[in-house]
């Protein structure tokens, strides 16, 4: 795996996913207690939220598109967290739900594009006596990341407050943005 640059591309998910379910509860929380981000009651704007989600990933999956062919993996992680930048800076400003939902949508679609990309890379690079056990550790990462993101940003919330802690988690991923790139530059050269 570390040969393949996969260990990489793991770190890359899983970091990622952390930041985006922490992003997924503030949201939440946000919805509750800021009018501007609900689009009629609470449970409308779930509804409407996780359609947005469903519809990106029908998108990303099912669509092709060549400018994204030319970008690799590590290059699609960092295009998803771009937006989701645009995605946390859009509620920390306090702005309708319409950016958010955009701005989510895209990140969707990237998001969508990249897990049929993910599996076809995979299957190329690893042994096929491998496969498994890569898959089943990379599928393990990822379902550890996602609580230890919910915990994180439970904590900031009880530390700092709604407002730091949309600050806290625009400045987590610009700086895995950074590092992010900074890692495939060096994995390239």
């Amino acid at each position: 795996m570390k040969q393949k640059h996969i260990m990489q591309t793991v770190w890359l998910l899983t970091f990622g996913k952390v930041i985006a379910m922490g992003y997924g509860l503030l949201l939440n929380v946000s919805m509750v207690s800021t009018s501007n981000l609900r689009l009629g009651s609470y449970s409308q704007t779930l509804v409407i939220l996780q359609l947005t989600s469903l519809i990106g990933l029908l998108l990303g999956s099912f669509l092709r598109f060549n400018w994204l062919e030319k970008i690799n993996y590590g290059q699609l992680i960092m295009l998803a967290n771009v937006a989701l930048v645009f995605a946390i800076g859009s509620c920390f400003l306090g702005l309708p739900l319409g950016y958010t939902l955009f701005f989510k949508l895209i990140g969707i679609i990237l998001s969508g594009y990249m897990a049929p990309k993910y599996y076809t890379d995979l299957v190329q690079v690893i042994d096929e006596e491998q496969l498994t056990r890569v898959d089943s550790l990379v599928n393990f990462v990822l379902l550890i990341s996602a609580p230890l993101g919910i915990l994180l940003t439970t904590i900031c919330l009880q530390l700092f407050g709604l407002k730091t802690s949309w600050l806290l988690e625009l400045g987590a991923t610009l700086i895995f943005i950074l590092a992010g790139e900074i890692v495939i530059y060096k994995n390239k050269h």
